[in-house]
């Protein structure tokens, strides 16, 4: 059968607004077919602490109380799994991580980049 698969690479930086109705078209771009489907790319939000967190105010971002956007993901995207936690769990899956890149700030450590799942009718 078909699988439907598209990409995205949400809004950077504190813009938790804009990337909730960027993944909002995606979803309705899926919801199109009841093939399986799945998204893969740069979500800009971390999968365990908002984006203000560990960020001194008014250098970058706001207060240090920005929410955490994971539970934007359940309401967009409620039949989509997160696939790394389901498969690998207790394995933080860092895609941005400053242990490894020299380049970034030191000890910052993220997972930005997902693959979201759906599986179809008879998956």
């Amino acid at each position: 059968g078909r699988v439907r698969v598209a990409t995205v690479h949400l809004e950077s930086l504190d813009n938790p607004g804009y990337r909730e109705q960027q993944l909002r078209v995606a979803a309705d771009v899926l919801a199109e077919s009841e093939a399986p489907s799945v998204l893969v790319g740069d979500f800009n939000f971390c999968s365990e602490r908002s984006w203000a967190e560990g960020r001194k105010l008014g250098r970058e971002g706001r207060a240090e109380d920005s929410p955490l956007e994971n539970e934007v993901l359940g309401r967009v995207l409620p039949h989509h799994i997160d696939v790394w936690p389901a498969l690998r769990p207790g394995d933080k899956g860092y895609t941005f991580d400053s242990t490894r890149n020299g380049v970034i700030r030191q000890y910052e450590q993220m997972r930005y980049d997902r693959v979201l799942a759906r599986l179809g009718k008879g998956w």
